[in-house]
């Protein structure tokens, strides 16, 4: 993580870039704007694969990665291993928009952080600065 701050009740403000992965487009172009107003710069695609592609080659200057567990080409735990495989370090929030007994039995790794779709700018700037605690550490 490259900055945080926040005070109670205010919205985190950041910098660096998240990779957003979801296959809504209409959802990835949401989460974009919602992370533009929290000073992070965006990477975006709506495909599993594409994702491990795009952070293979840029996952140094990925702060973290939101990745829906349930994608069109493969399910969110599958891409998360392979991120996993790629950097044992890499900070993953998990969000779908599924019920969690819904979603065929995926299920977002134990100890990540997740949101259930929809979800506000306020509740996604709460888990992010949960993020940036756990990672200062």
């Amino acid at each position: 993580m490259k900055k945080s701050s926040a005070t109670s009740g205010q919205l985190t403000q950041n910098n660096g870039a998240v990779l957003i992965v979801d296959d809504e487009q209409p959802i990835v172009k949401l989460l974009s704007q919602m992370l533009k107003k929290l000073g992070y710069n965006t990477l975006e695609t709506n495909s599993g694969k594409n994702a491990i592609a795009i952070y293979t080659g840029n996952n140094d200057l990925v702060d973290w990665v939101i990745l829906d567990l349930n994608l069109g080409d493969m399910d969110g735990t599958m891409v998360y291993d392979q991120l996993k495989s790629i950097n044992p370090d890499v900070h993953v929030l998990f969000i779908t928009g599924g019920n969690q007994d819904a979603v065929s039995g995926i299920k977002p790794k134990e100890g990540e952080p997740f949101l259930q779709k929809p979800f506000s700018l306020t509740a996604l700037s709460s888990v992010i600065g949960d993020i940036s605690q756990r990672n200062q550490y």
